[in-house]
């Protein structure tokens, strides 16, 4: 279940990306899902643990600032780093 809602959100951010509309949402619920699943014990694959960092780094450069994306990088930090 994970692997799947992983890769609508990714499809969702490339989507946007390809429309030139940018939103904070599929970042945020991507970043924040993917937290709480390692959290509770999950384990992404090299390809997921890439693409999220990608995303990551993209998410701090295009919303700096933002709170939710701020408190997600800092629970990612410490648990994939």
């Amino acid at each position: 279940m994970f692997g799947e809602a992983f890769e609508k959100l990714s499809t969702a951010i490339e989507s946007e990306a390809m429309r030139s509309r940018i939103t904070v949402h599929p970042f945020s619920t991507l970043l924040a899902g993917s937290a709480r699943y390692l959290e509770l014990g999950g384990v992404l694959t090299l390809t997921q643990k890439a693409t999220l960092s990608g995303y990551a780094a993209e998410a701090r450069y295009r919303f700096p600032g933002d709170p939710l994306i701020e408190a997600v990088q800092r629970r990612l930090d410490s648990l994939m780093f």
